[in-house]
């Protein structure tokens, strides 16, 4: 069976959060999307724990040892066969508009879409709170809005604000968002792999974003639950366990030899992984983009928030052609751009607020209550 839509979840010694994850994407997708699972857990416990839920649609494929957040990932692209794929952590769930979103795309031949990331939900042991936490689900609201984009724009945008917030920029993305396999496929024929960098997520929505020929679409309806555990991405961020030296990074494990860009200050933390993982897809995929970077966002971020590496940032900024005006330029606008953000926030609203939802099941429920009682917004035919 050909699935128009692959589901992908790469983890690791997270056992109890991927199971439940599984079986909420069967909750609401059931058998009409793959669903595959690359485990490099130090056991694998959760192949018995798969193989008591009776369907055929669940693709697990078990690599023990030491293997990187990359490498995990690339194992996991290549195990799927959906014409279009999705990268969701293994904390996260999906809504009833995954498979839907991925038919619209499939129907009018787009070649990416980025769903609206609507819904948010901190497991129980999230610890984001000052509060003790309970399970907590955040709902935004969405307008089923439709915008055509071109991701050669955002590439440029994202270099000249040195690789900062990929998010907000107009670029494809795999992780939370949908794409065309043929572009995957052009990738690994380019670079002899999906996946590269040390970021998976940065890199992947760099290198789709310099393959696509064509325009993409922001969709603003939500395909996915976005899901925040202890020891996920987003929470230890939020605690501020992302910072140190470059060589106890965690992205580090697995790779032999590996070359950090020269033009990223040498010290590990989230805005360096991103420049770092950024620039090596731009390396890899289309290098003449390279000239778009520019340091002073990366700088002034690091400046502010890492103070203790202030002599490795400022020699990398001037090592890149850095000077003292650009970077009060750049110091100026970001206080611009922070009283613009304020103003972005309170037109997206408060969010709406659910608790005591004790795993991405109950999270689910109250989602899909939600689209029930606001609908699509939007006719995808």
């Amino acid at each position: 069976m050909r699935y128009i839509l692959s589901i992908i979840i790469p983890t690791k010694n997270r056992q109890y959060y991927a199971l439940n994850s599984v079986k909420q994407i069967l909750a609401v997708c059931g058998s009409d999307v793959e669903i595959i699972i690359q485990d490099n857990s130090d056991e694998a416990t959760l192949k018995d724990q798969l193989s008591e839920l009776p369907c055929e649609n669940i693709v697990y494929n078990y690599k023990a040892g030491v293997l990187s957040f990359v490498d995990n990932f690339d194992l996991a692209i290549g195990l799927s066969s959906g014409k279009y794929v999705m990268i969701i952590g293994d904390d996260d769930g999906v809504t009833s508009l995954a498979l839907k979103i991925a038919k619209w795309a499939d129907h009018n031949n787009i070649c990416a879409v980025r769903p609206a990331l609507s819904f948010v939900y901190f497991w129980p042991d999230s610890k984001v709170f000052d509060h003790e936490d309970n399970g907590i689900l955040h709902i935004y609201n969405y307008s089923g809005k439709i915008t055509k984009y071109d991701p050669k724009n955002g590439m440029k945008s994202l270099l000249r604000q040195s690789c900062q917030n990929y998010l907000d920029s107009k670029l494809l993305k795999l992780y939370h968002g949908i794409v065309r396999r043929d572009l995957l496929e052009h990738i690994k024929k380019k670079t002899g792999r999906y996946v590269g960098g040390l970021s998976p997520d940065i890199y992947l929505s760099v290198a789709l974003s310099l393959t696509a020929e064509n325009e993409a679409f922001d969709i603003n309806i939500p395909a996915t639950i976005s899901g925040i555990c202890m020891g996920s991405g987003s929470s230890q961020s939020a605690t501020g366990e992302h910072t140190g030296k470059l060589e106890e990074a965690p992205h580090f494990r697995g790779h032999t030899d590996y070359e950090w860009n020269k033009k990223i200050p040498r010290f590990y933390s989230v805005e360096t992984i991103w420049g770092d993982s950024a620039m090596a897809a731009v390396q890899n995929i289309n290098p003449d983009y390279a000239d778009y970077y520019k340091p002073e966002t990366l700088t002034y971020r690091c400046l502010r928030k890492y103070p203790l590496f202030k002599p490795e940032i400022m020699r990398s900024y001037y090592e890149n052609g850095g000077n003292k005006l650009r970077l009060g330029i750049c110091y100026l606008s970001r206080v611009v751009n922070k009283l613009l953000s304020i103003a972005k926030y309170k037109q997206v609203g408060k969010p709406q607020i659910k608790n005591k939802l004790s795993t991405i099941m109950d999270a689910s429920r109250e989602c899909e209550l939600w689209i029930e009682e606001h609908g699509s917004m939007v006719n995808l035919k």
